[in-house]
């Protein structure tokens, strides 16, 4: 089994032994060559496997290959060849492994704010979504959010409440948005995180990342000016679920 390295590759290496019946000495050292193959995903590769010489009748070869770690977890097929100098090519694909599922997250930014907020104002949006990064190959993974009241930095007796904020992963949505629960881990209904290749930046399933936009609905008509924050309660979390 093979475990995929978050956000990177997890390169893997390997022997295999090729033998012809005309000597070691016709088998064509450059030839030797091994894939990963599952399905549709995309072939992982290595043209170029290095040899430790000719003994006897046979060659032992050694090929790395690296998988991303957005690659599809399941049972992954070892197809290798090599050639002879007579133009006759061996090949096998008896082996195979398994990709283990790796469920794992970063998110930017790690904070939240609202800006400009007074008691007449409706659905205003936090400053900037945050941004979830698949980095790892598990895919249909649930978003859930645990918000907290936010208490009053002055008058620390009054709150804006969690069922105050809904979260949905479109800008704009306020209305439609998932509504939080105080200190409850909430499934974000409209989010759901797959696989990708994070640099492609494409902010959706297609680069493996999901953007939660975060709405406050309105406040407490009878609290007053100033800031209020999660501190006192506690900092409110994101979390993956599979």
């Amino acid at each position: 089994d093979l475990t995929p390295n978050e956000s990177w590759t997890n390169s893997t290496t390997f022997n295999f032994t090729a033998t012809d019946t005309d000597g070691g000495g016709n088998i064509n050292l450059s030839s030797a060559a091994a894939y990963f193959q599952r399905g549709s995903e995309t072939t992982r590769f290595n043209m170029s496997c290095s040899n430790g010489g000719v003994s006897g009748t046979s060659v032992n070869f050694t090929c790395t290959i690296g998988m991303w770690y957005f690659d599809q977890a399941g049972s992954w097929t070892i197809y290798v060849n090599v050639s002879d100098n007579n133009q006759e090519t061996g090949t096998n694909s008896s082996e195979s492994f398994t990709y283990i599922s790796l469920p794992a997250m970063v998110m930017s930014p790690t904070a939240l704010g609202w800006t400009g907020v007074g008691l007449a104002s409706v659905d205003t949006a936090a400053n900037n979504p945050i941004t979830i990064n698949n980095t790892g190959n598990a895919v249909n993974l649930n978003i859930n959010v645990t918000s907290l009241d936010l208490q009053g930095n002055q008058t620390t007796s009054q709150h804006i409440f969690a069922e105050n904020f809904t979260v949905k992963n479109a800008v704009g949505g306020c209305g439609a948005g998932t509504t939080m629960v105080n200190d409850t881990s909430t499934n974000v209904t409209s989010a759901i995180l797959q696989s990708g290749n994070n640099t492609l930046d494409n902010n959706d399933e297609t680069s493996g990342q999901e953007q939660t936009f975060f709405c406050l609905r309105g406040v407490p008509q009878d609290i007053s000016a100033q800031e209020y924050s999660s501190v006192p309660l506690g900092a409110w979390t994101l979390q993956i679920i599979t």
